[in-house]
């Protein structure tokens, strides 16, 4: 994952963006895929998908 896309969703997911997360299904499916964990909210998990890059 590009540096540049991990801020974003990072920061998006703090709220500090103007996007929201719509697609709860495609990040978790994401997040799994790279074996990050998908337990919690899709901010949390948005955070460490944003930390593994």
């Amino acid at each position: 994952m590009k540096r540049c896309l991990a801020k974003k969703i990072f920061r998006t997911a703090q709220g500090k963006t103007p996007y929201s997360i719509t697609d709860k299904d495609k990040l978790y499916s994401f997040a799994g895929q790279l074996k990050v964990d998908t337990i919690g909210s899709p901010e949390q998990v948005a955070v460490r998908l944003a930390d593994y890059a």
